[in-house]
């Protein structure tokens, strides 16, 4: 799985131009004959990075679909959709839930006699 991380360039960097560096890819130095772009204060370059991966299809990924706090969907050649979430975060959840049930049923701090 791809995440887009942003990045804050400061004034001293260079600036990368063109499609592929936008998304981190190629290299940044510029040809002798390239006009050096003036350069603003505050510059924000997205980039890819893997950090895993969607393990459960069977052939390519043909689309996706992200939504920030909920997860991925994703939809590949094999017909199948899948909904992905967010491991920590769900987990997190269920944790909440939990301990809000055991202190709703008094099961939390247990009566000492």
């Amino acid at each position: 799985m791809w995440e887009v991380r942003e990045k804050q360039q400061l004034a001293a960097e260079p600036v990368p131009t063109g499609f592929f560096n936008m998304w981190g890819f190629g290299r940044v130095n510029k040809q002798a004959n390239q006009p050096v772009k003036k350069q603003e204060e505050n510059v924000t370059t997205c980039s890819l990075e893997l950090i895993g991966d969607l393990i459960g299809h069977s052939s390519s990924v043909e689309m996706f679909l992200y939504f920030e706090d909920h997860g991925l969907v994703t939809c590949s050649a094999d017909h199948l959709i899948i909904l992905w979430k967010n491991g920590e975060r769900e987990s997190g959840l269920r944790s909440l839930k939990l301990f809000q049930k055991l202190e709703e049923n008094g099961d939390l701090y247990p009566e000492s006699t």
